[in-house]
């Protein structure tokens, strides 16, 4: 009878240990913590980032609150920074995890 009573909650804890909420977000998390203002590319001119999904948004988040970058509205057309054409000159950043090992 006493194993009924430790049981259940020892089965409880054990399944909610291994779910996992977005585990895409909490691995490349790191990623974008790490990620120094300026380090997009030094010697090219460029003003805009943009991302091009929500997991890639909230992993460079930090990008956001940069003075040297302006985050691009969703589905704006960036030029390459190298491109002497008028227009918004930046990058579109896109993440994702292929393996999780």
């Amino acid at each position: 009878m006493r194993i009924r009573y430790w049981a259940l909650p020892l089965v409880t804890a054990v399944v909610l240990g291994c779910i996992h909420r977005n585990s895409e977000a909490s691995v490349l998390a790191p990623l974008g913590e790490s990620v120094g203002y300026g380090v997009l590319g030094d010697t090219a001119h460029f003003r805009y980032v943009g991302f091009s999904d929500d997991l890639t948004a909230s992993v460079f988040k930090r990008l956001a609150h940069s003075r040297e970058y302006e985050i691009a509205p969703r589905g704006a057309y960036l030029l390459c920074p190298s491109n002497p054409s008028p227009g918004m000159h930046g990058f579109v950043l896109q993440t994702r995890v292929d393996k999780l090992m």
